[in-house]
């Protein structure tokens, strides 16, 4: 009897003896404040690893970025047919469809005095390919958001075109490329000097589209597009699925 009561006082101690351990580290626990604190096993820190190169990968792309547009598609426009040129330009980019410029200019509506082209006339003719077009508004941006908005887009592999000033008329290019680090973007404009067999000089060499823009320059002449008193900083993104 005195045996079986030695017995149960040695386990009634330890038990307490565990109950105050186990107290005394919860309490500890609470207090260091680190109860939202995991350590991760080292497979699970090669993953976050992992995660964290693919982030810095997405953040390179973000520096530089083409979408495929070689010298071959570089037309040079007919009068005042900028924007049929680049629909027909976007066509090509995005579904591969060598289509024709001229016969994008036959057809092509909106159109008002001079052959000038309401960007009406530019979204419905991309949509009729089955290209889906955005007309964001982007006047209230500052012009490092306006930029940063751009790349964004072609990064995605959206072509942007844009309603310039260029010189003293207004006219319509088409953005297929940037690099941040060198503060320049690659674009293809309808009207840069003849060459042979319906193209244009092309600047770019491997690059796409056949010329390469400042940011600054880029933007001063954004700034100055605009028809009918509206159409400011005026974009057509485009996507094809």
């Amino acid at each position: 009897m005195k045996k079986k009561t030695i017995i149960y006082s040695l386990i009634l101690i330890l038990l307490i003896t565990v109950i105050f351990i186990l107290v005394g580290l919860i309490k500890q626990y609470e207090k260091s404040g680190n109860a939202n604190v995991l350590v991760i096993p080292d497979d699970q820190g090669l993953g976050q690893q992992a995660e964290a190169l693919e982030e810095n990968q997405k953040t390179s792309v973000i520096n530089f970025n083409l979408i495929p547009y070689p010298s071959n598609y570089n037309f040079a426009q007919t009068y005042n047919d900028c924007g049929p040129f680049n629909t027909a330009a976007v066509v090509r980019a995005l579904t591969g469809e060598n289509v024709s410029s001229a016969d994008f200019a036959k057809t092509i509506t909106h159109r008002i005095k001079y052959k000038w082209t309401l960007p009406e006339g530019l979204t419905e003719q991309l949509n009729l390919y089955g290209v889906t077009t955005e007309t964001p508004d982007l006047s209230e941006l500052s012009e490092y958001e306006k930029a940063s908005y751009l790349r964004e887009q072609i990064a995605l592999q959206h072509p942007v075109i844009l309603l310039i000033k260029k010189e003293n008329f207004q006219h319509y290019i088409t953005l297929f490329g940037f690099d941040t680090a060198k503060d320049e973007f690659y674009i293809y404009d309808s009207l840069m000097a003849r060459d042979k067999d319906g193209l244009t000089k092309d600047e770019n060499g491997d690059l796409p589209g056949n010329k390469t823009i400042t940011t600054d320059k880029l933007l001063k002449s954004w700034s100055g597009g605009g028809m009918l008193g509206k159409y400011t900083w005026f974009a057509i993104v485009s996507s094809y699925k």
